[in-house]
């Protein structure tokens, strides 16, 4: 840990971080101004396009300009993008892009919520991996403000989060089927239902 961190002490390394990060960004976009998939480093080959990923980095590029890092130009083409592809949107994607609308003007909310609320059914939410609802109630919660059928799409997700999701150890289960893997989850679905 010493080595990597040098003599720097761990808020320079985080700054380091995010300065490689956004330089490296352009190297994995796509000419439809999404971001790949993957890119192994040894072909530096840019496979697929995800939009998931293209809204994961939307949220990071907004974080880092509100701390004075990044072009507003190209987190409002990247948003652009982002939108162009709405109608492939998963319910976590849609969650990711309420929670990315919520940092800028709120104006695609209510569009976004009708679009969740037909997206999920109740039937639905027990098959839905324990990362994606958390996604989703992050975005509902910013939502509220700006869309009032988020409020009652919020209460059914988190009842169904602290309920069905919730084992006796406060940790979370993957999904909330009767699936062996339900008991399996991975770090990132785990810490995704906690911050809810």
């Amino acid at each position: 840990m010493k080595r990597c961190m040098g003599n720097w002490g761990p808020r320079s390394g985080i700054d380091e971080l995010v300065s490689f990060s956004i330089e490296n960004l352009p190297t994995m976009k796509l000419p439809s101004g999404l971001y790949c998939y993957d890119m192994p480093f040894s072909t530096r080959e840019r496979r697929g396009e995800s939009v998931r990923y293209s809204l994961i980095v939307l949220l990071g590029l907004q974080r880092a300009a509100g701390g004075g890092r990044g072009a507003s130009n190209e987190i409002d083409e990247l948003w652009e993008s982002c939108l162009s592809r709405r109608h492939s949107f998963t319910p976590g994607d849609i969650g990711l892009a309420l929670w990315a609308d919520a940092r800028r003007d709120g104006s695609a909310s209510p569009d976004l919520v009708d679009q969740l609320t037909h997206a999920v059914s109740d039937d639905q939410l027990g098959a839905l991996v324990g990362m994606e609802l958390a996604w989703m109630v992050i975005g509902l919660a910013h939502a509220v403000h700006s869309h009032t059928a988020a409020e009652s799409l919020l209460g059914r997700l988190t009842v169904h989060l602290q309920g069905d999701r919730r084992a006796s150890s406060g940790l979370y289960f993957h999904d909330a089927t009767t699936r062996i893997r339900r008991r399996l989850p991975n770090f990132a679905r785990v810490v995704s239902a906690s911050s809810v």
